[in-house]
């Protein structure tokens, strides 16, 4: 009884909507990353203005809002680059146990044939 060779598994390919879905989300969480401390402190920096009487708590608030958005949208790209690395680490891992499941496959194979060979031989 002859086996049939295993037919090579393809990777497994994200759809071209399951990659811009992706895109997207990144670019809208990018964008409240931005928006919403300069929103708030803007709002809160005119509210405290307008109770103090002053002209300068608003510029104040909004360079505090900027160096929030930074930090913010520091964090969230360096956790977004762990997670790439960690995905081509894990796909590196599973690539080279695939590579080996198909050596160990043509070892058999060859073993069988040798185990044949003898067999006729006899």
């Amino acid at each position: 009884m002859e086996e049939t060779p295993d037919k090579k598994k393809k990777p497994a390919q994200t759809s071209y909507l399951a990659q811009s879905t992706g895109a997207i989300s990144i670019a809208f969480e990018i964008g409240f990353i931005i928006a919403l401390p300069v929103t708030i402190l803007a709002l809160y920096g005119k509210h405290l203005d307008l109770k103090y009487h002053t002209h300068f708590i608003v510029y104040i608030a909004m360079a505090v809002a900027l160096g929030c958005s930074c930090l913010w949208l520091y964090l969230r790209l360096e956790d977004l680059v762990n997670k790439l690395k960690a995905g081509a680490v894990v796909s590196k891992q599973n690539q080279s146990k695939e590579n080996l499941g198909q050596e160990k496959q043509e070892d058999r194979a060859e073993g069988q044939e040798a185990n044949k060979e003898e067999n006729e031989d006899e």
